[in-house]
């Protein structure tokens, strides 16, 4: 009996200790990514943007970083701005976010950040002529018009890095719609 509670016991000091590197991790991560995020000002882009198909601002660490660079590039001639958050910048900076929605062409999120931003997934909604892609994890997709809603299924996959899962999610539906694809065509790559 006793073996069997210090090897049960050992395993919870193990899935701590594994938690807490995972903590300690991402929170280096993190604070590399905001020394890096610093570096990078909105008077660094080229001068003009109207060459490319599409620009894309990944979530930032501020949205109001995210908004600086989103009125740089309409200023160089940007002619589709894509826009991603995060929940920590909604749950920060809710007023900035509805304004990178309203001011972005196309916007992803999760379900989380529709729940924070929107109250539910249901409520979420853009302004005509915009798209919103609002993931669902295993779930799929929603693509979200100002006249359609519509979902996509999502697609079995082992959960190996699921922040990069709607980092692919993003590209693979902007390269859709850069080469001509619907809203919904381009939620299902």
């Amino acid at each position: 009996i006793i073996a069997a509670v210090l090897q049960r016991e050992r395993g919870i000091v193990r899935d701590v200790t594994s938690r807490t590197l995972q903590v300690q991790a991402f929170e280096k991560e993190m604070e590399i990514g905001r020394r890096i995020q610093a570096d990078l000002l909105p008077e660094q882009l080229p001068d003009d943007l109207s060459i490319y198909d599409c620009v894309h601002i990944a979530a930032l660490s501020s949205a109001a970083r995210q908004l600086a660079f989103l009125e740089a590039c309409r200023a160089r001639g940007a002619r589709r701005i894509s826009v991603g958050t995060y929940a920590r910048v909604v749950q920060a900076e809710a007023t900035t976010v509805r304004a990178l929605l309203a001011q972005a062409d196309i916007f992803y999120m999760n379900e989380n950040e529709a729940r924070l931003l929107f109250g539910t997934v249901e409520q979420a909604a853009t302004r005509a002529g915009a798209l919103l892609f609002v993931t669902l994890g295993e779930h799929g997709a929603l693509a979200i018009s100002s006249a359609h809603r519509g979902s996509v299924p999502g697609n079995r996959a082992i959960d190996i890095d699921p922040p990069g899962a709607r980092d692919t999610f993003c590209c693979a539906a902007l390269a859709a719609l850069t080469d001509g694809a619907d809203m919904m065509a381009a939620a299902m790559q």
